[in-house]
């Protein structure tokens, strides 16, 4: 159980290094919530298509935290 903890506070740092905070919000409900890419969609009032676009770019910004690549 305490890896499910620490993972999920490794995901969520990872998520704040994206100063966006679109991508952010879109990033938490993929990967922290389970959202799928439809129910994101309709949660944040896009289109799906555009929300596929938003998560390619939004990775992009995702910086893995130094205290979470010692972990690997």
């Amino acid at each position: 159980m305490d890896d499910l903890v620490r993972l999920r506070k490794e995901i969520s740092d990872a998520i704040k290094t994206v100063e966006n905070k679109e991508y952010q919000t879109l990033l938490e409900k993929r990967y922290l919530e389970f959202f799928t890419m439809k129910e994101i969609a309709d949660d944040m009032w896009y289109d799906v298509r555009h929300i596929y676009r938003m998560h390619d770019e939004a990775l992009k910004f995702v910086r893995i935290p130094e205290s979470c690549q010692k972990c690997h």
